[in-house]
């Protein structure tokens, strides 16, 4: 298993993941985030090549329309 901070809180994973992965199972458009590995933005299509790593931090940051 690993542990990787996520938007500020450890959660644990099987496995290691694609940022693709991560973004699936937390059930998100991929359109509508901007990610941060490690605090370096990742370009949305180069999420299926960054494989999340134990200790890696992850933030993901959503669009919200409104006003």
């Amino acid at each position: 298993t690993m542990i990787i901070k996520l938007n500020g809180k450890d959660e644990k994973f099987e496995k290691k993941l694609t940022i693709s992965e991560l973004i699936n199972i937390k059930k998100l458009d991929k359109n509508g985030v901007v990610v941060l590995l490690n605090d370096k933005v990742i370009k949305r299509d180069r999420f299926d090549e960054f494989i999340i790593k134990d200790k890696d931090r992850v933030e993901i940051l959503r669009f919200v329309a409104g006003g």
